[in-house]
């Protein structure tokens, strides 16, 4: 057997060189859709002030529990992942901390409903582009009664915040 031969048989032996054939690269199925991060932010009006150059109220604010609940339901016929793909609804609950909480989860491609408390939005998920989506919640107002400022604590505002690039259904 020649020298160069004898290296050859001995180098495929010790697994320097590999005949079986390269991986192809990973397919996006198998991992598919986006990460998702959900935000929340709460504040609440602490005290109410009286600017009377502006004949307005000002709000001073401050950090309240954070904590919320959000529902995920796929919209159905939006499916733009793999074929027999079976998307299932999800709900996540961000911590109660004081101020902000925010919490990740994974969903499969295509638009989903999102439900918090009174608001809905349809958010759209592409494969590999991961997104943020921030609930903010106010609770309390100023409101002017009588020349003063009143501090009305049954009040709530909340909006949810979505990239444009990702809100709706394509």
């Amino acid at each position: 057997m020649s020298q160069p031969l004898v290296i050859a048989a001995l180098a495929l032996a010790l697994g320097v060189i590999s005949l079986a054939a390269a991986k192809p690269p990973p397919s996006s199925f198998e991992n598919p859709g986006a990460v998702v991060r959900f935000g929340h932010s709460h504040e609440r009006v602490v005290s109410c002030r009286w600017l009377p150059s502006k004949r307005a109220c000002a709000e001073h604010r401050g950090p309240a529990a954070a904590g919320a609940t959000v529902s995920l339901s796929p919209v159905e016929g939006r499916l733009v992942s793999q074929p027999g793909h079976e998307r299932v609804p999800r709900t996540i609950s961000l911590p109660n901390r004081e101020g902000q909480s925010a919490q990740e989860l994974r969903l499969e491609d295509g638009a989903w409903k999102l439900s918090w408390q009174d608001q809905e939005a349809t958010i759209w998920v592409e494969p590999q582009r991961n997104f943020s989506v921030q609930l903010k919640t106010t609770t309390g107002a100023c409101v002017l009664d009588r020349g003063s400022c009143a501090r009305h604590d049954e009040a709530i505002v909340r909006s949810i915040m979505v990239p444009a690039a990702f809100l709706g259904s394509h």
